[in-house]
């Protein structure tokens, strides 16, 4: 076999050095002569008493990372009553396709489906026997284009499409027949699959499958034009498809893309960026990538971020505490995933939870600090697409849409 040079830390090297430093000579030859490594191959400054000092010192700083974390979770609030099990719950069949998304604003019940309908409800439809009777209205705002994501900005709905397009909707909120486009914001090259504005209204970010991130800020109306419109300020390109966005309360938006361990962040007002690497030990080993972020509700700089993870079969959070620019914890659910799965995950409104998606259909919900399942959502018949949780006229409340084309209200 031809001769070849490897790396010192190379596994050939290391076996090398090892059957040299006691001396199994006729093994060395062997060993030589069939894997081709050269005679001066292998470790030199690097001693093997050094190697497994180095690899103690990662597992002695992996435990104690991982003790730290315990720490960290457990002083989170436990799951509080009620116990997560199904109270109530009431199914709407949905004609228009799978749900995409669900979120509540100020009362209304915003839906998203795969036929490109949009579809605002108003909160009494979770008691109302006959909930079609209470909708607001129904629209297309990107024709048959399926909205990918959404955000509510006063009485205008800002749409990213599959289309690639951003728009402004003005949408009558008094069961009004007639909608309004009002602006195009722009037109990424593939789908926008995320929508955030800044709490403070003046920014607006959307991520796309064209591997780019814009930032636009808002153009302030004037009293004469209280229309307001929306300029690009600046691109993001990632090698990678951006998947996840939040906007922390002082406006720093957080990115993360598939296949990257690491989150980018930039402060919308000046511009200053960081990274903040997902890997525990600080490494740079990708394994998973981050694919949805929800903030704690009582204490924002506490993340929650679902990642996927190819190889493995379950879903995974990881905490993260902003503040310090750290993971906190992680928590590994028995929620079923695939390489083609979109986790997502949800804190519960009293902040003591949270809630997790799972290929099967099911909804489970965990105690942070314990790790413990709590609740469990079952009913949906397929991938649960869409999860909104939050507190509607001070009761729990989650709502989950699926590919099996029904919303299921929780309560």
């Amino acid at each position: 076999m031809p001769r070849s040079r490897l790396a010192e830390d190379s596994p050939h090297a290391i076996i090398a050095a090892f059957l040299e430093k006691f001396h199994y000579t006729d093994t060395l030859d062997a060993f030589r002569h069939e894997t081709g490594l050269g005679f001066n191959d292998g470790p030199k400054a690097l001693d093997l008493e050094e190697l497994l000092g180095d690899r103690r010192m990662r597992e002695m700083q992996a435990t104690m990372h991982a003790t730290h974390v315990q720490d960290a979770l457990s002083t989170l609030p436990s799951w509080s009553a009620p116990s997560g099990e199904p109270v109530k719950f009431r199914e709407t069949a949905c004609v228009h396709g799978a749900v995409l998304n669900a979120m509540v604003v100020e009362g209304m019940v915003w839906l998203s489906y795969s036929d490109g309908a949009v579809e605002v409800r108003t909160t009494q439809s979770l008691d109302s026997k006959n909930p079609d009777h209470l909708k607001v209205g129904r629209f297309h705002p990107h024709g048959r284009s399926p909205v990918l994501s959404m955000v509510v900005d006063g009485q205008f709905l800002i749409t990213g499409g599959m289309d690639g397009r951003i728009l402004v909707t003005d949408v009558p909120r008094n069961g009004g027949p007639h909608v309004e486009h009002v602006q195009t914001v722009a037109k990424h090259g593939r789908y926008v699959v995320r929508l955030a504005m800044s709490s403070d209204k003046g920014f607006l970010v959307s991520a796309s499958y064209d591997n780019t991130v814009k930032i636009f800020c808002r153009d302030r109306a004037s009293p004469a034009c209280p229309v307001p419109a929306w300029k690009e300020e600046r691109t993001i390109t990632f090698a990678t498809q951006p998947e996840a966005l939040h906007i922390t309360e002082d406006n720093e938006v957080i990115m993360a893309a598939r296949s990257s361990n690491l989150l980018q962040c930039i402060k919308l007002y000046t511009g200053e960026e960081r990274t903040i690497n997902l890997n525990a030990v600080g490494d740079d080993h990708v394994s998973f990538s981050p694919l949805d972020i929800a903030p704690h509700p009582q204490n924002p700089n506490v993340l929650a971020i679902a990642t996927l993870h190819p190889t493995t079969p379950f879903h995974r959070v990881v905490f993260l505490d902003l503040s310090q620019s750290r993971v906190i914890g992680d928590l590994w659910t028995d929620a079923p995933q695939n390489e083609y799965s979109t986790p997502r995950v949800v804190w519960r409104g009293s902040g003591d939870g949270i809630w997790v998606n799972g290929d099967d259909g099911v909804l489970r919900g965990y105690d942070v600090s314990t790790k413990r399942k709590i609740g469990v959502l079952a009913g949906h018949e397929g991938n649960v697409k869409a999860v909104w949780a939050g507190t509607v006229e001070g009761r729990e409340v989650v709502v989950t849409g699926g590919f099996d084309k029904t919303v299921r209200l929780w309560w």
